[in-house]
């Protein structure tokens, strides 16, 4: 099994890109990378908790996470899609919409999603 999402939850604590990208980031600092990393995992950590909600009977779908070019963490999140080979692998993108690849199984995506859940928890900022 791949542990990209364990490697995503390891990058937010130690900020070392190398332990997760399979090629070299243009940013110029790392601020872009790291809210694309957030917003990934809690993109997962939601869809965890939408199919506890379905689970439990309740109306709601799981759906993409919407994204805006303008913002440079989405071109940063497109940069991973497209040249990174693990999140290519996973992940798909259009201008708009971050999503499962659609290869990815629905029992994958529930592992992805649990992973996120379980361990990416961030502090409350008061």
């Amino acid at each position: 099994m791949d542990n990209l999402v364990k490697d995503m939850t390891q990058f937010l604590r130690n900020r070392k890109s190398e332990t997760l990208l399979s090629y070299k980031s243009n940013s110029q600092d790392k601020r872009s990378l790291v809210v694309a990393i957030i917003d990934i995992l809690s993109w997962l950590k939601l869809g965890y908790k939408r199919e506890l909600w379905m689970k439990e009977g309740k109306s709601v779908k799981q759906k993409p996470l919407k994204i805006n070019m303008d913002y440079p963490w989405c071109q940063e999140l497109k940069q991973l899609v497209e040249e990174d080979h693990r999140f290519s692998e996973y992940f798909t993108m259009t201008e708009k919409e971050f999503d499962f690849n659609q290869k990815i199984s629905d029992g994958k995506r529930s592992e992805m999603r649990k992973t996120a859940f379980d361990l990416y928890n961030p502090q409350m900022r008061t």
